[in-house]
């Protein structure tokens, strides 16, 4: 009996396979075009409070992001950047990351739902 519930159970979740061809396919990753303008608002070196994490934006539309994550150390990025709307995207080799911002004066929200990132920035330049 406990057998049969756990395959009825397993079988309710994933969905049943008429052996029809249907395979699974794994998430693929959405790229992200590397559009928009450097927009120098931006522009600057910014810090979150606990200064774990810098960004500094760039008029040339360069950038560089540090990162210090406890226990793994420092982790440097430098890329370009460029503003789609309300996105800040990022590139990094053939890599480009989007990051919704909001900007309030010298005060830079970037979050990113996918990675749950949520920080706050000052301008400190």
């Amino acid at each position: 009996m406990r057998r049969t519930v756990g395959l009825t159970a397993c079988i309710a979740a994933l969905g049943c396979n008429d052996g029809g061809g249907d395979t699974f396919e794994p998430p693929v990753r959405q790229e992200v075009a590397f559009e928009g303008n450097v927009d120098p608002a931006y522009v600057g070196k910014w810090q979150n409070a606990n200064k774990t994490s810098t960004v500094d934006i760039r008029a040339d539309g360069t950038a560089t992001m540090k990162v210090v994550a406890f226990g793994r150390g420092e982790s440097t990025s430098d890329g370009q950047w460029k503003l789609a709307g309300e996105n800040l995207l990022f590139k990094v080799g053939d890599n480009v990351s989007r990051y919704a911002v909001k900007l309030d004066g010298d005060k830079l929200r970037m979050s990113q739902k996918a990675t749950k990132l949520d920080v706050e920035y000052r301008r400190t330049k």
